[in-house]
């Protein structure tokens, strides 16, 4: 099985009312859109993990 059929039969596992709770949440407006004025903050895509030493 595939991961895209694995993932529709996950989906339509759900209870109809548990799917609308996930829908409603992931179908927002762009939250992430950028708004006029707004400053970007560079955010690296990897971590790097400190050593500790101590």
């Amino acid at each position: 099985m595939d991961t895209a059929a694995a993932a529709d039969d996950w989906w339509h596992s759900l209870p109809p009312d548990r799917r609308v709770q996930i829908w409603r949440w992931v179908d927002r407006p762009a939250a992430s859109a950028e708004t006029p004025g707004q400053m970007s903050i560079p955010i690296r895509s990897s971590r790097r993990r400190r050593d500790r030493t101590s």
